[in-house]
């Protein structure tokens, strides 16, 4: 299959099928793009205006009053759209078009751009259940509503940030039906999802910090999950602590930050709290001395103030004894840090 870029051999012309041509490469699709300046396949195609495009039949004319970044950007989703976005790996980020959920998105999509992938947004609406009767059910006027919801917000900010162009990543959504936190793990499952963005409410109890849905999500999902505080603004990941057990702990938690962020100019720490130590080195691990693991973990990151904290969640770890005690009123303390709960 072709995709044709109709021009006159400008750096224009160029450009544009020098952009497509990336991203199909990008996303493993068998598809040639082919350019053409003759005035006879203008003709025949109806061509108005170039830089132009057809693929299946499809002609997109891409406007240069202005608009020339937005429709090119148009025309590369449109094509991929077709063939779901191939092989193109995403970060998947829930939205209810919340205040929290939005600044998850901002900093998601920060984070896509500089790492080269997609973003899919997922909103899900939930049926109602009758008063009465108890029967579940759903409106499917609320499905079109929730939909065009997305589709504006989508329409909003999918697009370059400042003057680079194609620089920001794609943005596309889905709207699903069923319960928030069942459809959003099960999302999870698809091979090409590489991370999921959720947000916090910024509270002090777990249970409201997290939120229900964020909850599950960190507690189910089937890739690496980053929880973004609701004051967080976006800034390259340089320095990080990780929380391990162990130096055995060590290598896994390093190939998942780097499969992520890769190795180039990251500085992480690995820490471990343990009772009746002297505080130092064990290896590549620091070692923190303290009956409450919790607080003196906490303490060290407030004081330290990293970009990331990375914990990796296992049976029987360290997280898990975290997520499911009295940290709850400590982890606030860390409202203005993004962690990377890796699985």
């Amino acid at each position: 299959m072709d995709v044709t870029v109709f021009g006159t051999g400008t750096s224009g012309h160029q450009y544009v099928s020098s952009t497509i041509r990336k991203y199909v490469e990008k996303a493993g699709l068998d598809i040639h793009v082919v350019e053409s300046t003759k005035v006879s396949d203008f003709l025949e195609n109806k061509i108005s205006s170039v830089p132009a495009i057809k693929y299946k039949d499809e002609v997109i004319t891409l406007k240069s009053n202005g608009s020339f970044n937005k429709s090119l950007r148009d025309a590369v989703k449109s094509i991929l759209k077709k063939s779901n976005y191939g092989a193109m790996t995403q970060i998947l980020i829930p939205i209810d078009f919340s205040e929290t959920s939005a600044n998850a998105f901002f900093f998601g999509h920060r984070l896509a751009s500089d790492l080269g992938l997609m973003v899919k947004l997922v909103h899900v609406f939930t049926p109602v259940v009758s008063d009465i009767t108890g029967q579940v059910y759903y409106d499917p006027g609320q499905s079109d509503v929730a939909r065009e919801q997305l589709n504006q917000f989508i329409e909003k900010y999918d697009k370059d940030w400042g003057s680079d162009l194609m620089g920001g990543a794609l943005v596309d959504g889905e709207v699903l039906l069923g319960y928030p936190a069942d459809q959003i793990t099960r999302t999870t499952e698809d091979p090409h999802t590489e991370l999921v963005v959720v947000g916090t409410t910024g509270q002090s109890k777990i249970k409201d910090f997290l939120g229900s849905v964020s909850r599950s999500v960190i507690e189910n999902a089937k890739c690496p999950v980053l929880v973004i505080p609701r004051d967080s603004g976006y800034k390259q990941t340089k320095t990080i602590i990780a929380a391990a057990q162990s130096v055995d702990d060590i290598p896994y938690i390093r190939e998942g930050i780097q499969k992520l962020f890769g190795s180039e100019g990251l500085q992480i720490e690995f820490i471990s709290v343990k009772n009746d130590v002297d505080p130092g080195k064990d290896k590549d691990l620091t070692i923190l001395n303290g009956e409450d693991a919790e607080h003196t973990l906490s303490t060290y990151i407030d004081d330290h103030q990293p970009d990331l904290v990375v914990v990796w969640k296992k049976k029987h770890s360290f997280w898990e004894s975290l997520f499911h005690s009295s940290f709850s009123k400590n982890l606030a303390m860390l409202s203005h840090i993004p962690v990377l709960v890796l699985h």
